[in-house]
């Protein structure tokens, strides 16, 4: 079982002084190291920008080869002038982040470019070099859109011996994107998911470090939404949106929807039509539909629901600085996601939306004649999902 791991800063590593074959004298490395810090961060949010979707969806494939190609010169020549053990690795990962680049976009040369780093890293006395380089390159590799889940494991167990030799520090990137790949994997690989994520949570509690507990709870989070089919879902509020009290226990017998939502997600709102005739429907036979609103705005939800109310129950658990505490026990951090829970209380699907949601309950309540599906008067709402919970 593998290693875990969350997209925390890529640069924030333990600072200590190095020298390369130069000396600084007293009294300027302030003056000099202020400059090359400095150079750095601009470095950073250059690639930053350069790697947005607004730059690549403006920019032709060799103008970014032109700019990234700059960025790369500018790298190397901060390389020659670093000092520091902190700033040399932030080097390092610009490099081979603007190569990865460069190869993505088969510029000439830039493969080779990549070998010749990684192969000087190695050479090294110190192997951290080479191992923050080569686990960026796996990170890339990971992340490559329609990987199967299967192949991300298959990977991960080539980069088995890579990722135990490697301090929590060196491979945090690559645990955050294992988690963010578990987080979205497809109905048919979410148990798979779920077993690639224990053994890093498991791992996880035994590192002390604060950036190993955001990450953990991240974590336990989504293992704990994959791992619901077939268990009871734990949801805890004190009032309802109209100040009644809630009562979790209450919905036990009953089909439950489960639906965290938001007044801001055009994805929730173009499924309340549909809903609606489903409560209308399954509601007299033992249907029912709990709504968590992870708005921050306790105004505008109260405005929404006064234009457009909805009959079903709504809790609104957001606190300050905080977000909303159910969507966060499970790593809700796309939305509108919908559970449907069966009246034994275990959970049947964690993916029960559109077409699915309506299958699901013809199964649940086969005795119940369905509503009818009308032909949409206008163009459907295209399907985004938000990721702001």
């Amino acid at each position: 079982m593998w290693r875990l791991l969350s997209v925390v800063a890529l640069f924030s590593y333990v600072a200590c002084p190095v020298m390369y074959g130069q000396e600084v004298a007293p009294g300027q490395q302030s003056t000099d190291q202020k400059t090359v810090v400095e150079s750095i961060a601009e470095l950073q949010k250059q690639l930053q920008s350069l790697g947005s979707r607004a730059k690549v969806a403006t920019l032709k494939p060799s103008e970014r080869v032109e700019q990234l190609t700059g960025l790369l010169v500018q790298a190397e020549e901060l390389s020659n002038k670093a000092v520091t053990e902190v700033d040399q690795r932030a080097l390092v990962l610009a490099r081979v982040q603007i190569l990865l680049s460069l190869v993505s976009l088969k510029s000439a040369g830039s493969e080779e470019k990549l070998e010749e780093l990684i192969s000087g890293l190695q050479a090294r006395e110190d192997k951290s070099f080479y191992r923050i380089a080569r686990l960026k390159c796996l990170e890339v590799d990971l992340l490559k859109p329609g990987t199967p889940l299967d192949q991300t494991i298959a990977k991960l167990k080539d980069h088995q011996k890579l990722l135990d030799e490697a301090s929590f520090s060196e491979k945090m990137s690559v645990m955050a994107t294992i988690v963010q790949l578990a987080n979205s994997a497809l109905p048919a690989q979410q148990e798979a998911a779920a077993d690639l994520l224990e053994g890093y949570v498991a791992d996880l509690k035994t590192v002390t470090d604060p950036r190993a507990e955001r990450l953990l709870a991240s974590a336990e989070g989504v293992l704990r939404r994959l791992q619901l089919p077939g268990h009871e879902m734990v949801l805890t509020a004190e009032k309802t949106i109209t100040g009644d009290s809630f009562d979790w226990a209450a919905y036990k017998g009953k089909v439950v929807l489960v639906d965290f939502w938001a007044t801001w997600c055009g994805p929730c709102v173009a499924e309340f039509p549909r809903m609606t005739k489903f409560y209308e429907t399954y509601h007299p036979h033992g249907f029912e539909i709990v709504g968590i609103s992870v708005d921050s705005n306790r105004k505008a939800l109260d405005q929404f629901l006064e234009k457009k109310p909805l009959r079903w129950t709504i809790v609104h658990d957001y606190q300050e600085g905080a977000g909303s505490p159910n969507a966060r026990y499970y790593s809700i951090n796309s939305i509108p996601r919908m559970i449907l829970i069966g009246r034994n209380f275990e959970v049947i699907s964690i993916n029960a939306r559109g077409q699915a949601l309506e299958e699901l309950l013809k199964k649940e309540f086969p005795g119940v004649e369905p509503p009818v599906e009308k032909e949409p008067e206008s163009e459907a709402v295209t399907d985004k999902s938000s990721d702001k919970p």
